[in-house]
């Protein structure tokens, strides 16, 4: 997981990373 992850402010991020995150 990354420190992207506990930034809530990056809400439309967060999804973006989740992507990546699954690669």
């Amino acid at each position: 997981m990354k420190a992207l992850h506990h930034a809530p402010a990056l809400t439309f991020y967060q999804s973006h990373i989740v992507f990546v995150d699954r690669w």
